[in-house]
């Protein structure tokens, strides 16, 4: 073999083994309109100032099947996951943390200290609950419930951190607590 006819070879297991992959992967569904109808009126409802951009898709959060739409609402992009049935599950748009509540400010600085990261404003509007039947749907929240994030990096790994308006942890990632643990032990130790 010369080496115009390996290199073609070689080109087209590149191309193949590209073109697999992009096979395998499942392309997320566009919604049917009626329910793109309840999607947008769901959104509405929370933001009436509220433009759609861009194509929904369906996806999953919880358990429970929602279709995850990107909105601007007055003038800031959003993300939001709706139930197919319109019930607006949650949103989640950049934050700056200098207009966090302080108690959460002082929070997420100091959890994420010498992390790269970047900040975000999550709001719940509805929590996950099985029925009798073991399915999972969406309770709506009487008021919805905020939370301010950092999307994080630490060595390579990846996470995000939440406090509620207090500075009370609500999540942080599992290499997070791995290492506070350990730290914790060393300290005891000492």
């Amino acid at each position: 073999m010369n080496l115009k006819t390996t290199l073609r070879a070689l080109v087209s297991l590149s191309l193949a083994g590209a073109l697999s992959v992009n096979a395998l992967a499942a392309p997320k569904e566009t919604p049917a309109p009626e329910v793109q109808a309840k999607v947008a009126l769901a959104v509405k409802a929370a933001f009436p100032d509220a433009v759609i951009k861009g194509d929904m898709a369906t996806g999953k959060e919880d358990g429970l099947d929602v279709i995850t739409v990107n909105f601007t609402a007055n003038g800031v992009n959003v993300e939001g996951d709706v139930t197919p049935d319109g019930i607006l599950v949650g949103t989640e748009e950049p934050g700056d943390i200098k207009t966090f509540p302080k108690l959460a400010a002082k929070a997420l600085k100091k959890a994420t200290k010498g992390m790269k990261r970047s900040f975000e404003v999550a709001r719940t509007f509805s929590k996950t609950e099985k029925d009798a039947s073991g399915a999972v749907k969406a309770i709506k929240l009487a008021t919805p419930t905020v939370a301010y994030e950092a999307d994080v990096e630490k060595n390579g790994q990846k996470g995000e951190f939440a406090f509620d308006a207090d500075g009370k942890l609500l999540e942080s990632p599992k290499w997070a607590k791995a290492e506070a643990k350990e730290k914790g032990d060393k300290e005891d130790k000492d």
